[in-house]
């Protein structure tokens, strides 16, 4: 009588350890290309907040001269969204707080809403819009004639004015920041050595101070920063 011996397929130990080392490897590639692109993404996100706060802005202080004086005397970031806000412009917290902010991890709670339009205390400040860490700085004083293209209204939090380097702790760390325009165009920089363009002169600047009236000023959560 014949026995017939019955054949197994299926991984070795050997062929089973290559394969997952083969997918380990693969994963460690493609982890960082994921990574990326969801930064990108997020930053891309930010760019278009940034650039809805500034065609508001510009649309709000073109209505009439008392509506420019406004941003002239508020007293930190929070009242310069309250304004837009008030008047019906951009209601939504979303924009203020960039995606990657590292300060987001404090945040318990994300108001829906800046002020609450609901009766009889419309305009009231959410106090939960007044804990979010705003993300950005905010500059007043610009003159409503001040050439679009080059004037900054606001850019990133962490900027250091005397370097023009943004520091580890800011937005998006040392990697850079952004600068939001009067026309409402957005740009990421790395550093702002010389891509600024000096208010007075005309000419190449690192400095942000500079490239506004000397009589402006900026704002963040907190008050003034310069």
């Amino acid at each position: 009588m014949t026995h017939r011996r019955k054949s197994f397929s299926g991984f070795s130990l050997l062929e089973l350890l290559t394969v997952l080392t083969i997918i380990s490897v693969f994963m460690g590639l493609l982890f960082p290309i994921g990574e990326k692109f969801v930064s990108k993404s997020r930053r891309m996100a930010d760019a278009t907040h940034l650039r809805q706060l500034a065609l508001a802005y510009l649309d709000y202080i073109s209505e009439d001269e008392n509506n420019f004086q406004k941003f002239n005397r508020v007293k930190n970031a929070y009242d310069w969204a309250n304004l837009l806000a008030q008047s019906g412009y951009i209601n939504d917290p979303h924009l203020y707080v960039a995606q990657q902010d590292p300060e987001l991890s404090r945040v318990q709670e994300f108001p829906l809403q800046i002020v609450a339009d609901s009766k009889p205390d419309p305009g009231m400040h959410d106090t939960a819009f007044r804990k979010l860490p705003i993300s950005w700085i905010f500059i007043t004083g610009i003159p409503r004639n001040a050439p679009l293209h080059t004037t900054p209204l606001a850019y990133s939090r962490g900027l250091k004015i005397s370097t023009g380097h943004w520091d580890k702790n800011s937005v998006y760390g040392p990697q850079g920041g952004f600068v939001v325009f009067l026309d409402g165009h957005v740009k990421f920089f790395s550093s702002l050595e010389n891509r600024l363009i000096d208010y007075k002169t005309g000419q190449a600047t690192s400095y942000i101070r500079q490239a506004v009236p000397e009589f402006s000023h900026a704002y963040d959560g907190h008050g003034r920063v310069w």
